[in-house]
């Protein structure tokens, strides 16, 4: 079998503290977490293959000292990385990962075919795959694990944005050339318009990086939780709007995140004092604040296009705290899912019903929540881990390679 080789986006963590104190912020925590979980996954199924990282790090000076960063080599779990390096500097940053990522390819493959799995859309990778795979190796395969569609994550409206886009090129001459897809949702495959062979992995959870905190349910003052974008699409101001039509004063609303809503947040809770907007936070505060709650929200609705091809990695982040969850429900959400949480249908949109629904929750006895915040929580470690959900990949791998 030739060498696989995992193209991911990760903190890999022999060197993870000295690429984080060089980054001054990130908005690449969930990218981390997925591509971290499928390397933690992959090792666990004991798959033989070589990691090639490209870190999210932003670019030079506004996101990170770091004007140049070099290429390393380290060990993790008994895996190879290389941790490519390049220079910086907004939109020549794109070239330059490009061109060290064909330099890497280079050197550890010396012109044999491979099977590459590369973690989401990005041309720079891509691009010096497929120089590869011209020059040396027309054999290699290529495998694209697709989180998020390019069209969901740029909307053209902003001149970045219109730049972002543009700096993409042509992802449908991409999705040409694959070999085979891992898609969030079963509708992206219509997005690509491949009739390759794919797995469907909507989302992991990583026991490697599980910190678990005990709920606690005997608080008197019942906490509804929520932590994230606070973003108007992603439904923030729904759930503040809800939240406010409770009565109950011993009942408060948490938020913690940032995003275009946070004024929006900060004028309401300037009028109810039951609102606590705690900003940015590290995530162990923000996991000791969540375990004091009777209630997780995720207030994402199915309006908008892009909820069909998004599976909320909130979603397996909540269940898998013990605590009951509310959501709403999305064509990208797998029915079992629902056995293990509270939902909203799809026509119910308004605050009313959300604040209804949250009230129900509310209500339910310590006892009740425990025992559905339990079920929920062994769900999603028994059943969505990361060798679970890894396997699926692998055997795709496996059915391409016999081709």
């Amino acid at each position: 079998m030739p060498l696989i080789l995992y193209f991911s986006t990760r903190h890999p963590a022999p060197l993870r503290e000295s690429i984080i104190k060089n980054i001054k912020f990130s908005d690449a925590a969930s990218a981390i977490v997925f591509s971290d979980a499928i390397f933690h996954g992959l090792v666990e199924c004991g798959l033989d293959f070589m990691n090639i990282n490209i870190p999210p790090v932003g670019y030079w000076p506004i996101m990170n000292r770091r004007f140049q960063l070099p290429t390393e080599h380290c060990v993790e779990q008994g895996r190879e990385v290389w941790n490519v390096g390049a220079t910086n500097l907004y939109v020549y940053q794109n070239w330059s990962i490009s061109w060290h990522t064909y330099r890497t390819i280079k050197k550890v493959l010396k012109g044999e075919p491979t099977t590459c799995l590369v973690y989401a859309i990005n041309p720079s990778i891509i691009n010096a795959i497929l120089k590869y795979r011209k020059k040396y190796a027309p054999q290699t395969k290529i495998v694209l694990i697709i989180p998020d569609l390019i069209e969901d994550m740029y909307d053209g409206h902003t001149l970045k944005s219109k730049l972002k886009l543009w700096m993409q090129g042509d992802i449908e001459g991409i999705y040409r050339q694959m070999d085979g897809f891992v898609y969030l949702t079963e509708q992206m495959q219509g997005k690509t318009k491949s009739d390759k062979p794919y797995c469907i992995v909507e989302g992991i959870y990583d026991k490697s990086s599980d910190k678990y905190v005990e709920p606690d349910f005997n608080i008197e003052e019942k906490i509804v939780f929520y932590s994230g974008k606070l973003e108007k699409k992603f439904g923030a101001r729904l759930l503040v709007d809800a939240f406010c039509k409770i009565t109950d004063e011993k009942v408060r609303l948490v938020l913690c995140g940032s995003g275009d809503s946070v004024e929006y947040v900060l004028q309401r809770a300037a009028k109810d004092k039951r609102i606590i907007f705690k900003g940015q936070i590290p995530r162990d505060e923000v996991l000791r604040l969540q375990a004091k709650a009777r209630l997780l929200v995720n207030p994402r609705t199915p309006e908008g296009e892009f909820t069909r091809y998004s599976f909320p990695s909130k979603n397996i982040q909540y269940l898998a705290s013990g605590i009951p969850t509310l959501i709403y429900r999305l064509e990208g959400i797998p029915e079992e899912y629902y056995n293990y949480c509270m939902s909203i249908d799809g026509e119910k949109l308004s605050a009313e019903e959300l604040s209804k629904k949250m009230q129900e929750a509310l209500a339910m006895s310590s006892d009740v929540c425990r025992q559905m915040g339990q079920a929920a929580r062994h769900f999603v470690l028994e059943k969505k881990n990361a060798k679970e959900q890894s396997q699926k990949i692998i055997d795709l791998i496996n059915e391409i390679q016999e081709r």
